[in-house]
């Protein structure tokens, strides 16, 4: 039993001791993670741009880096340009956080994770090229990124986070990835350059608040399987003239989805115009339902 505590406490002293030790080298400050691996911590908030190593050398030590670690380059404002290197897996929470003028910026096809308000705030990114290998961009990621109008979202994408695209205002158009069963709460709220919207089969459930205060949204297509809208999904969209639901059986409506009152026409799949008048639906769209040919 002495052995086995003594044993714990060196690996303890040891874990100690290196996540301790921090060094510099040129703009990039380093954490000690073992023998072997450093993270990076921090970046000097001065630098403009930057091509972010995989291997470092300290006081004749090699290391190799693990990961970036959270807000590293939080409020760098005079970044502009920034190479991730191919290795690097995870872009972590918060990571280019209010990057102000960053404009360019690439990721290696390593990454499968962008993490929570990785981007948000870079008001100068105006595009931003995902890599396909990319699973899950998590919650307000690219919100408030107001001058970005395009970004592609790879097939492999399976989680949007809420808010991901949140107040884009420049965001013209956007495509949902066909593994994705789920558009999360404030994901396009106030994207008010979106005039169409076109929401895949695979998509089960729209979120709250998903694409309110779209106001120059005109159009509105909601695929097949979706059978829940939650509150406020559509609320503010005050421009909107059509909206076609390919879902044979109305999907459930929580309050206040669509603007009301309104002069938006309702299109449904032949057969299914009486299911939707004797819905929820027709509390928005009375006289307006109409079916496709």
């Amino acid at each position: 039993m002495k052995r086995i505590i003594l044993a714990l406490v060196g690996v303890i002293c040891v874990s100690s001791l290196y996540s301790q030790e921090r060094f510099t080298i040129g703009n990039l400050t380093y954490e000690v993670i073992d023998s072997n691996h450093v993270a990076l911590k921090r970046c000097n908030t001065s630098v403009s741009e930057i091509d972010i190593p995989t291997i470092v050398i300290h006081d004749g030590t090699e290391y190799k880096i693990s990961y970036i670690e959270c807000g590293a380059f939080y409020e760098c404002n005079k970044l502009k340009s920034i190479i991730i290197p191919h290795g690097y897996t995870c872009i972590k929470n918060s990571t280019f956080y209010n990057c102000s003028n960053l404009s360019m910026i690439t990721i290696p096809q390593s990454v499968t994770h962008i993490g929570e308000g990785a981007f948000r705030y870079c008001v100068n990114l105006t595009s931003i090229n995902i890599p396909d290998n990319i699973q899950y961009i998590d919650n307000y990621a690219f919100a408030n990124c107001t001058n970005l109008t395009s970004i592609n979202i790879p097939n492999n994408v399976r989680l949007i986070g809420s808010g991901v695209f949140n107040e884009c205002e420049k965001l013209t158009s956007v495509s949902i990835p066909s593994k994705v069963k789920l558009i999360k709460s404030v994901t396009f709220r106030k994207c008010k350059n979106l005039t169409t919207i076109i929401i895949p089969d695979n998509i089960e459930i729209i979120g709250k608040i998903a694409f309110s205060d779209c106001e120059n949204l005109n159009s509105v297509t909601i695929g097949t399987n979706v059978h829940y809208i939650k509150s406020t999904a559509f609320y503010g969209c005050t421009n909107l003239t059509t909206i076609i639901c390919l879902a044979k059986e109305p999907p459930t409506l929580e309050i206040e989805v669509f603007p009301y009152p309104n002069d938006i026409t309702l299109l449904v799949p032949k057969g299914c115009k009486d299911k939707y008048r004797n819905s929820d639906w027709n509390n928005y769209f009375n006289g307006r339902i109409k079916e496709m040919e």
